[in-house]
């Protein structure tokens, strides 16, 4: 939420379906102005809102702990991506005297580039 009250285009756009749930219906009008995915959304939960059976079929609990659970996900895959990267990045320091650049970039998956920046 910190992103769209900041107003922060780039990370509201990368986590706009999360931001989604969160907003207040006129709030979610503001982004739907900009976005026809978020206004089809809208349609879609006023849609379900109508259904007595939705509205019994998850509590405000539920919805509450399978957000929390998509953003854990969401993070833990970041951080494994960004402990990959760093990983490949140490192993090739470790071969970049040992050998040739175009052999530590098909061993590490980094680009040449990346490793003559090493």
């Amino acid at each position: 939420m910190k992103f769209w009250y900041d107003k922060d285009e780039k990370k509201i756009e990368e986590y706009k379906h999360l931001i989604m749930l969160d907003l207040s219906k006129e709030e979610l009008k503001e982004l739907a102005k900009r976005d026809r995915e978020v206004e089809k959304y809208m349609k879609e939960v006023e849609k379900i809102n109508q259904d007595p059976r939705f509205r019994e079929y998850m509590t405000k609990e539920e919805d509450q702990k399978k957000i929390y659970n998509t953003q854990m996900s969401k993070a833990f895959n970041e951080g494994v991506s960004i402990g990959e990267k760093e990983n490949s990045i140490e192993i090739a320091r470790k071969l970049l005297n040992k050998l040739p650049i175009d052999e530590i970039a098909k061993a590490t998956g980094l680009s040449e580039k990346e490793i003559k920046n090493l």
